[in-house]
């Protein structure tokens, strides 16, 4: 697809920019945010060096981060984002303990925290309500 109808195709949703180390889950992602009628991924990145260009080239709404990262550390590249894009929100998608991390990622600058075991329901509606300037962590 072209990057003109792409951006056609997205026109009236908000914009994820996925950051994540592991190929499959990313092109997993892609392909269930693709199927929202008011979400669309804009790209995909697995470092954080990519991931700070492809937010000045992409504008994303939303930044979808892992703390484990190829390149570089999510938590760090989160206080990045929030001191040089300040109004872009990030949730942190990840497998590590929420109880551990969860905190440290809020400080960092993260506006949410869900965990990958968690079902897809779950991930959307995290991304929506961090999308709507809100806090997410899970019930527990």
């Amino acid at each position: 697809m072209s990057q003109q109808n792409e951006a056609q195709k997205q026109r009236g949703k908000a914009r994820v920019l996925l950051v994540e180390s592991h190929l499959v889950v990313r092109q997993g992602l892609t392909l269930l945010i693709n199927q929202e009628a008011d979400l669309a991924v804009c790209g995909g990145v697995s470092a954080t060096p990519t991931a700070l260009e492809a937010v000045v080239e992409l504008k994303p709404d939303l930044v979808v981060t892992d703390i484990t990262l190829k390149s570089g550390n999510g938590l760090e590249m989160i206080k990045i984002i929030a001191a040089q894009f300040g109004h872009l929100p990030v949730l942190v998608l990840t497998q590590h303990d929420e109880g551990l991390y969860a905190e440290i990622a809020l400080r960092s600058g993260a506006m949410g925290y869900i965990m990958k075991d968690e079902p897809i329901e779950k991930v959307l509606a995290a991304i929506r309500r961090v999308l709507s300037g809100k806090i997410y962590l899970s019930e527990t």
